[in-house]
């Protein structure tokens, strides 16, 4: 072993101090350093360009992590936590906490699967919106008006208000019934069509 300025070397290439402790207020240069576990003290310690302060993880020279690899965590917060990304429920979910209001800017692909809707009331019951396996392109447009969406489970939902005057006539009822009035003559003067017995 060696002294040489400022320098210790050893012939073997390793300095082994045991069990004893190394400390030293300046700063550690070299290589890998390996170890069971590092400690160190204060409350803010940076890796290169990482720093970690408590249980918060940022770059001190930029406003952006990249992480290169897949990265996995029970459950993801946004930075305000009212929206959340879990599989808590058996599968994956993107929750809102505020209101169950949740706002898409861009239009969501769902390939060979479904939208689920919890519903107001965190519990057994959902409201799953699924699409049979199209043959074609397939558009449904919501209108823009405020109502409620009409199924073909609904019973008496459709309303006087909700047609327009003269919007059904003889073509969109199921079964027919059709009142003539005729002249004298027997000319038709009016055809009255109503639902079929």
């Amino acid at each position: 072993m060696s002294l040489s300025n400022g320098s210790i070397t050893d012939s073997s290439g390793a300095i082994s101090f045991g069990n004893e402790n190394l400390s030293t207020t300046g700063t550690i240069d070299g290589g890998a350093i390996t170890g069971t576990s590092i400690t160190g003290s204060g409350a803010t310690h940076t890796l290169g360009t990482i720093e970690i302060s408590g249980n918060t993880i940022r770059s001190t020279d930029s406003s952006r992590i990249n992480i290169n690899d897949t990265f996995r965590a029970t459950v993801f917060e946004s930075e305000t936590g009212l929206m959340t990304i879990d599989e808590i429920s058996g599968f994956p979910r993107v929750r809102s906490l505020r209101g169950d209001n949740f706002l898409v800017f861009s239009a969501i692909p769902v390939y060979s699967g479904s939208i689920i809707f919890e519903g107001a009331t965190a519990d057994a019951f959902e409201t799953t919106i699924s699409p049979t396996d199209p043959t074609a392109d397939r558009t449904i447009t919501i209108p823009d008006n405020s109502g409620t969406i009409i199924t073909t489970g609904s019973t008496d939902a459709v309303v006087e208000g909700m047609m327009a005057p003269d919007s059904i006539g003889q073509n969109e009822l199921k079964t027919l019934s059709t009142l003539q009035i005729l002249n004298s003559s027997g000319t038709v003067l009016k055809t009255v069509h109503g639902a079929g017995a």
